[in-house]
């Protein structure tokens, strides 16, 4: 639709389906069709893409409480951290891993995901290797009060987005524990993730041992949502 049928249409129909237009041209979509009958509803979705287009942002030292907040629930803390971080999280922890070191783009990248300015989860990049064009998704979580809302897919998306398209990585990989089977079934058939193996017995939990799976995705198997 160009610019001048726009100008036929009633006001507030117009407005709608010019950002429609100016959403398809930003995405580099071909717009083949656009019916008045659906503006609206190609509309919602422009809107939701702009306002999800700059929600990765990145963990300073003020959002500790929040952070902290989130891995107050013993099994949550084990789940993201596992052994890595003493339960409860403590501050000087929290500075150093999530936002001392990842001042360097080619060692860590740690984000909150927000939306409509209000953090509902975090995620991280590791162990970035430019050279070979991979990172590894370490940390990540959705809020528990913002769960089975579309949020985890949403961050994943954008996180996902972010590696391949921004920062050009090939490969991303990531690891689950054996024992939390609903993320390895949203990793491997809302994400596309590829099971590669299984570590065994790699962490010990109330005296018994855990292992973890490996999972990867590739730039060319990448779909994005």
């Amino acid at each position: 639709m160009s610019v001048v049928a726009l100008r036929r249409l009633p006001t507030h129909t117009a407005n709608q389906a010019y950002c429609f237009h100016l959403f398809c041209s930003r995405f580099r979509l071909r717009l083949h069709c656009l019916r008045l009958g659906c503006v609206s509803s190609h509309f919602n979705e422009f809107r939701s893409l702009q306002e999800s287009s700059r929600l990765l942002v990145p963990l300073q030292k003020e959002d500790f409480e929040l952070v902290a907040g989130w891995l107050a629930d013993p099994e949550d803390h084990f789940k993201v951290c596992g052994n890595a971080f003493a339960y409860p999280l403590q501050r000087e922890i929290y500075d150093a891993f999530f936002v001392d070191m990842a001042g360097d783009p080619n060692l860590r990248l740690c984000y909150k995901y927000c939306v409509d300015d209000r953090p509902v989860g975090m995620a991280h990049f590791t162990r970035i290797d430019r050279k070979n064009d991979f990172g590894h998704i370490g940390v990540a979580m959705v809020a528990p009060d913002a769960r089975s809302t579309g949020h985890g897919r949403a961050m994943f998306s954008a996180l996902l987005e972010l590696g391949f398209n921004e920062l050009k990585f090939h490969r991303i990989d990531l690891n689950v524990f054996e024992s939390n089977a609903r993320a390895l079934a949203f990793y491997r058939r809302t994400l596309g993730f590829k099971v590669e193996g299984l570590a065994r017995d790699t962490i010990k939990k109330d005296g018994a041992y855990l292992g973890w799976y490996t999972l990867s995705l590739l730039a060319d198997e990448w779909q994005p949502s």
